[in-house]
C-alpha cells in the first residue's frame, strides 16, 4: 500500500509517463523496456519506498487519455509541479533515449518537444534549465 497522497501520486504518474514517452517514440513499447524505466525510476529519490506498479499503471491511464497525441502527451509534462522535479524528468527522459545508442529522428524531436514545451503552458521557467541540462548530457555523451 503507498502513501502517496493524490497529488503526489500524479507528479510520480507523470515522471513514469514521460520515461514510457522516452522508450516509446520509436512506435513500440518492448517489454524489456518498462523493466528498464522501472529499475531506472527506483534510482530517483522521488521513487524511494513507492509503489512502482502503481505509478505505472496511472502512467499507462495518462497514455490512454491522451490517445497517442503526441503533442498532448508532451503538454501534460508542463503539470509537474515544480522547476527542479520538471528538469530531473527531462534529464531521465535525455538517458532513456541515449542509452539505446543512435538516437532516431523521432527520439531528437520528442526532446526537443519537451524542451519547448517546458518554456510555455505554465513552465516557462523551465526552458532555459532543460537546454542547460540537455548540454551537460550532451558534453557526457560525446566524451
Amino acid at each position: 500500500m503507498t502513501t502517496d497522497a493524490t497529488g503526489d501520486l500524479w507528479q510520480k504518474a507523470l515522471m513514469v509517463h514521460a520515461m514510457m514517452l522516452a522508450c516509446y517514440v520509436d512506435g513500440t513499447m518492448h517489454p524489456g523496456e518498462i523493466a528498464t524505466v522501472e529499475a531506472y525510476a527506483k534510482t530517483l529519490p522521488e521513487f524511494h519506498g513507492g509503489d512502482f506498479k502503481l505509478y505505472c499503471q496511472e502512467a499507462k491511464l495518462i497514455a490512454e487519455g491522451v490517445a497517442g497525441d503526441m503533442n498532448a502527451a508532451v503538454e501534460l509534462l508542463c503539470e509537474i509541479g515544480d522547476d527542479h522535479t520538471r528538469i530531473r524528468t527531462y534529464l531521465a527522459m535525455v538517458e532513456l533515449v541515449y542509452s539505446s545508442g543512435e538516437v532516431v529522428g523521432a527520439e531528437e524531436h520528442l526532446l526537443d518537444s519537451v524542451r519547448v514545451a517546458g518554456g510555455s503552458a505554465g513552465c516557462p521557467r523551465a526552458s532555459a534549465g532543460m537546454t542547460a541540462a540537455r548540454g551537460r548530457v550532451m558534453g557526457q555523451v560525446s566524451r
